[in-house]
């Protein structure tokens, strides 16, 4: 059995990250997987190309697969529909925005099913009822959400990664009926017991893009609060993006050079080694889908302190080892913490992440998902 994945962009963030752990499984479980990006930022091809037959960058922009304006994009629909008609795949996994328009035009090309992977809701979510509201939007954009709504009701079925976005696409689309829950699966190398147990340079690690959804100012002031009462803090921030500037300003600014160490994008070894330093995860994402850094936390033994956002707490409200403050509130944020720094907290259920979020689970349930959309 062949299947194509096809994905926004390799550039290193959880999807691809989670899309890197499937392949894998896939690969063990004796599908044949190949692999479109929609984006030439590729940072992640290499550790992708040694698990799938073929893989394909585009190079063009994210959204051309509404329709092939000029001759470029005209070239890369040629380029992807000639990779698809090679590869034969039985079935296309869509995994972000513009893979959704992709899928959904392949299938209209080849008659090819296909399955979508919903991480969370963005900007080209569709609406229940897509309506040009005069020149405040763009016919571009309005063409994007009429044929994501589309590509959603085409699909064999959608696959919510948590319960917060499953109950996102049930209230956006109610007629929908073809959603199901799939949560993401840990990778298993954060299962492997560290053979030699290091120093715990770090009293608190953070995990993420710097972005605005990932709030890391909130972090670095609720950190300040922290350090009032636990004068020798040393917190590390594991990820890199558009707000690194700002979040070093921040940190020159709340005088804390000597508390705070970004790290920036490392490898997925390098965050597992840098757990194992570290006594406890903060996660004060103001907007997060499912959070697979809290997962692999908790596996390498760690506490977790994260914000109380909706889909987050219907995620881990019941695991062992979660701690949770209000999302609008450093003060609050700055107490978690300090009471896991200085109780250690509830120790995470490593067999019962295991059986919820272990990969087999996941490879076996995805495989019933692709048989189900052929025989459909």
């Amino acid at each position: 059995m062949r299947v194509i994945h096809f994905i926004d962009t390799l550039e290193g963030g959880g999807a691809e990250l989670v899309l890197i752990n499937v392949l894998s499984g896939l690969r063990d479980a004796g599908w044949e997987s190949a692999v479109v990006s929609l984006h030439n930022r590729s940072k992640l091809l290499p550790e992708v190309q040694s698990l799938v037959s073929n893989a394909l960058i585009a190079s063009d922009g994210l959204y051309s697969f509404l329709q092939p304006w000029s001759r470029k994009q005209r070239q890369e629909h040629h380029r992807l529909f000639s990779f698809v008609r090679d590869f034969e795949p039985n079935i296309i996994h869509a995994n972000l925005g513009a893979s959704y328009l992709a899928a959904y035009k392949i299938n209209k090309r080849f008659d090819i099913p296909y399955v979508l992977t919903v991480h969370g809701v963005g900007r080209w979510w569709p609406e229940p009822k897509p309506v040009l509201s005069g020149i405040s939007q763009s016919l571009s954009s309005y063409l994007t959400r009429v044929y994501m709504k589309r590509s959603f009701f085409n699909a064999k079925t959608i696959l919510a990664v948590s319960k917060g976005v499953e109950n996102s696409i049930r209230r956006r689309l109610p007629n929908l009926t073809n959603v199901t829950l799939l949560e993401n699966c840990i990778d298993p190398k954060f299962l492997e017991p560290c053979l030699s147990p290091l120093p715990k340079f770090f009293d608190v690690i953070m995990c993420g893009r710097l972005v605005e959804d990932k709030n890391p100012l909130f972090a670095l002031r609720a950190l300040r609060l922290v350090r009032d009462s636990y004068c020798n803090l040393k917190a590390v921030w594991v990820g890199d993006g558009p707000m690194r500037n700002e979040f070093l300003q921040e940190v020159q600014r709340l005088e804390m050079s000597n508390n705070i160490h970004l790290a920036g994008w490392v490898s997925q070894s390098e965050v597992m080694h840098l757990l194992d330093q570290s006594s406890c995860l903060f996660l004060p994402s103001k907007s997060e889908a499912f959070a697979l850094s809290a997962i692999e936390a908790l596996c390498r033994g760690l506490c977790v302190v994260m914000s109380d956002i909706p889909s987050l707490a219907a995620t881990y409200h019941d695991v062992a080892g979660v701690r949770f403050f209000d999302s609008l509130d450093e003060r609050e944020a700055a107490l978690e913490i300090l009471m896991t720094l200085r109780t250690g907290g509830l120790k995470p259920d490593i067999n019962g992440l295991l059986d919820r979020f272990g990969r087999q689970r996941y490879i076996d349930k995805l495989a019933l998902v692709y048989s189900g959309s052929l025989h459909t």
